[in-house]
């Protein structure tokens, strides 16, 4: 997914990487909390 990316400027390439990044940590946790929340 990425790779299509490194053709852009690196600098916003890593801001859209870094997003991802810290979505993907988001919904885990909100999958987590919803996971043990059902038990």
């Amino acid at each position: 997914m990425f790779q299509v990316l490194d053709n852009v400027s690196d600098r916003p390439n890593t801001q859209i990487y870094i997003y991802h990044q810290h979505q993907e940590k988001r919904v885990k946790k909100l999958f987590k909390q919803c996971f043990f929340s059902e038990e």
